[in-house]
């Protein structure tokens, strides 16, 4: 399932991805807009949180350090994740 297919089934649908930055994790929109060009391409963790009515889920999925991050790889699983723990 997609995130607008999630949208359209009522979903309000948050997405955060954060980057390795000397050592740490930083938010991805922050280092957008700082134009950091010292981020690694490695590693990182996306967060998608799922809200409908009064009740709200996250999930997290994560990138080893050794694999390149991927931003849809990455919603489409913590996606997945947060469906399910939705549906509980």
């Amino acid at each position: 399932m997609t995130v607008e297919q999630v949208k359209k089934d009522g979903f309000k649908v948050d997405i955060e991805h954060y980057r390795n930055l000397d050592g740490g994790l930083v938010r991805a929109s922050i280092l957008n807009k700082e134009k950091h060009k010292d981020f690694s391409c490695r590693g990182g963790v996306t967060i998608v949180e799922l809200s409908k009515g009064n009740k709200t889920v996250r999930a997290i999925a994560s990138c080893r350090d050794q694999e390149n991050f991927n931003r849809k790889l990455g919603v489409r699983i913590a996606l997945g994740r947060a469906l399910k723990d939705f549906s509980k």
